[in-house]
């Protein structure tokens, strides 16, 4: 996702607190609007034709917690995100995507209650992995992953190692 701008009136306070001086902050969970504009890969999706079936998968569960969003431009970016109180899901993961499960679980982070993915869970962990790295207390295992709705994440380093072989084009070419 190449920006995400604030709607007319929409708050910047979280972003605000968020670029604090290095200390933790708590991030609360307000009522925002957001329109999400995607970058040119994204929209070089917009021509593959099942493309539009990932925001789908993503935008199904995201509505069952209450939240609230639309789809433009047939069903691609940008979309219009408007913030409300969300709550906890029982969801079962019919495939298995990372991305839907990632979609799910920062959604989590602020919904009332305890949400539960079954189902499908086997794809990359990334984010169950990193989660408990930034604070969060989440449960994962080969049958369910359980994330406490109301956490806020503590800003921690990463180390994230090169990779070679994203210059495989480049030494190939």
């Amino acid at each position: 996702i190449a920006a995400c701008r604030s709607a007319p009136g929409a708050s910047a306070t979280r972003s605000a607190r968020a670029r604090g001086a290095g200390k933790s902050r708590r991030a609360a969970a307000k009522p925002v609007t957001r329109r999400v504009i995607a970058d040119l890969d994204v929209l070089r999706l917009h021509q593959h034709p099942a493309a539009h079936l990932h925001v789908k998968r993503v935008a199904e569960p995201l509505r069952l917690m209450g939240a609230s969003f639309e789809m433009t431009n047939d069903n691609y970016a940008p979309l219009k995100v408007m913030g409300k109180k969300i709550h906890s899901i029982d969801y079962e993961l019919k495939i298995a995507s990372a991305q839907i499960k990632t979609a799910i679980l920062m959604a989590a982070l602020s919904a009332e209650g305890t949400t539960r993915l079954t189902g499908e869970i086997a794809s990359r962990d990334h984010t169950e992995r990193m989660l408990p790295h930034f604070g969060c207390k989440i449960t994962a295992n080969s049958k369910e992953i359980l994330l406490e709705g109301g956490q806020s994440l503590i800003a921690n380093r990463v180390y994230v190692p090169s990779d070679p072989s994203t210059a495989a084009f480049w030494i190939g070419a």
